[in-house]
């Protein structure tokens, strides 16, 4: 064999011109049927997919998310929880009955006699609560009384009654120190609407999060699917190519090798498309459980379209409207409201109890009673104070170190909320200018990796190319495609990012919940 001789392949591909081209025939129709296989492949995928909008994949989040639907079901529960605060306040009407029959033996001369007696209670009481602690008291009761007992020294039995009888007493009991004042008495109902107040922005700030993860999602299905389908353009560019070379081979016009060089970038681009599609159905799932649905067929019916500039001070708006921000801000004001009557529980008890009481009795006349109680002809009246004190005040102290703490302690955490807000801004900004400029550049960089495979293929004809320098600028061009795609979603993230940090991701895609923070 001489030095300038093509040396045999493997397979003994030098051979005839006849079995040359059989089998280039057989080895392009083996090719081929690998690649109608996994167009095949990927034309079913796309078939059974359902192709979606993103404001219709938003919806369907806002609707199905089992995390959303659990923050709304807590903001829920946080509003019934500030109405039975409220409610604390409410009158309370009492009402009481009872019958009593009573017999008790005692000894007589005779022997042993049972006394006997009867009684009918009833009464309605009307109480009330206020908010500096005082407890007020009305009662009206009555009673009837039938006794029958024995006379003494005789075996007779002597009947009393019936008797009739009436009472009104008023009761004031007035904490002096543990549990007076306004502020303890309205502790709760300032606590349980702060705590609605949290229970909405954490609503808020789930659903804002919700929204970004969703369109994120979307675009990196969008990514996926977009990368598949640059993938197979270029399997399919790379099949034809393939194809050229078999035939120019046939008759000679080129090295067997350099079919050889087509044939794996052939089997690369089948490996590529394998793993694009995995991808695609790893992020149709990802998508689905963020929808809340079960369904992964999923596929991205819009095109990216390059979001509009961002608002002017971004930063005031963020601190403005941020729901990290606002729920950070909600828990310090929750410590300190929490603070301010958090040792009241331990303080030294100092209660005032009066009540003022008028009766009336009628023997076997109603009308005497009411008459008696009428003129406040029998008034009972009391004063008292109670008093009690723990010996030690630790735990009083301690308490309130603690309650200060926490407000200490939810005030930093605001404030570095605060200053994560303004980094994250500031960080998005960035990415966002980069992305834009990104996007231009990729685009023209498609635009060149274009020419230059044309170019290629076109010195590749004539002979003056190699097919190592086809497939290169080929694979340029797949790349730039790739970043082209690429970039067109980072932009779009970084927007929502913005739109998310700002509260405006909310208003454009959720204004009914953000609506639910005002008053």
């Amino acid at each position: 064999m001489s030095e300038n001789e093509t040396p045999p392949l493997p397979g003994s591909l030098l051979v005839s011109k006849d079995d040359r081209n059989r089998h280039g025939r057989n080895l392009l129709r083996s090719l081929s049927a690998l690649t109608l296989f996994g167009s095949f492949t990927t034309t079913a995928l796309a078939v059974d997919a359902r192709p979606l909008s993103e404001a219709e994949v938003v919806e369907m989040a806002i609707a199905q998310n089992p995390g959303l639907r659990a923050a709304i079901a807590e903001e829920a529960s946080a509003d019934y929880g500030l109405r039975y605060a409220e409610s604390a306040f409410v009158p309370i009407l009492g009402l009481d009955a009872g019958v009593t029959r009573t017999e008790s033996p005692s000894l007589a001369r005779n022997g042993v006699t049972t006394n006997e007696s009867r009684t009918v209670d009833m009464g309605a009481s009307l109480r009330k609560r206020f908010v500096t602690g005082t407890d007020l008291s009305l009662r009206l009761g009555g009673n009837y009384l039938l006794s029958r007992s024995s006379v003494t020294g005789s075996s007779d039995l002597f009947e009393m009654g019936p008797g009739y009888g009436l009472n009104l007493r008023l009761t004031l009991a007035q904490p002096l120190w543990r549990g007076a004042g306004r502020d303890v008495g309205e502790a709760e109902i300032r606590t349980s609407r702060v705590r609605k107040t949290a229970a909405e922005l954490t609503k808020l700030r789930t659903a804002n999060d919700l929204l970004a993860n969703v369109v994120n999602a979307y675009w990196e299905l969008w990514y996926a699917v977009e990368t598949l389908a640059i993938q197979e353009r270029s399997l399919e560019l790379t099949t034809r190519q393939r194809d050229e070379a078999l035939e120019r081979a046939a008759v000679g016009s080129i090295a067997r090798v350099d079919v050889l060089a087509f044939e794996t970038r052939v089997a690369s681009r089948q490996e590529e498309i394998a793993v694009a599609q995995l991808e695609v159905e790893r992020r149709q799932s990802e998508l689905a459980r963020l929808l809340g649905q079960a369904e992964t067929s999923i596929e991205p019916a819009d095109q990216p379209v390059p979001p509009p500039p961002p608002p002017a001070h971004p930063e005031e708006l963020a601190l403005s409207a941020s729901p990290e921000l606002l729920e950070a801000e909600t828990a310090l004001k929750l410590a300190s409201v929490q603070a301010e009557t958090a040792d009241d529980a331990f303080k030294p008890r100092l209660d005032l109890e009066a009540y003022a009481e008028a009766r009336g009795m009628g023997n076997r006349d109603v009308g005497a009673a009411f008459g008696q109680l009428a003129g406040l002809g029998a008034v009972s009246a009391h004063v008292g104070l109670t008093f009690e004190t723990p010996v030690v005040d630790t735990q009083r102290k301690a308490v309130a170190a603690q309650a200060k703490l926490s407000v200490e302690s939810a005030s930093f955490r605001a404030a570095e909320v605060r200053d994560r807000v303004i980094a994250s801004v500031q960080a998005e900004l960035a990415r966002e200018k980069a992305a834009r400029r990104r996007v231009e550049l990729a685009q023209e960089t498609v635009r060149i990796a274009e020419l230059q495979l044309e170019a290629e293929e076109a010195r590749y004809a004539t002979g003056t190319s190699t097919a190592v320098s086809v497939l290169q600028a080929e694979d340029d061009l797949q790349a730039a495609r790739l970043r082209a795609a690429r970039a067109k979603v980072d932009l779009l993230q970084a927007s929502y990012a913005l739109q998310r940090m700002t509260g405006r991701l909310l208003g454009r895609y959720a204004p009914g919940l953000d609506a639910a923070r005002e008053p």
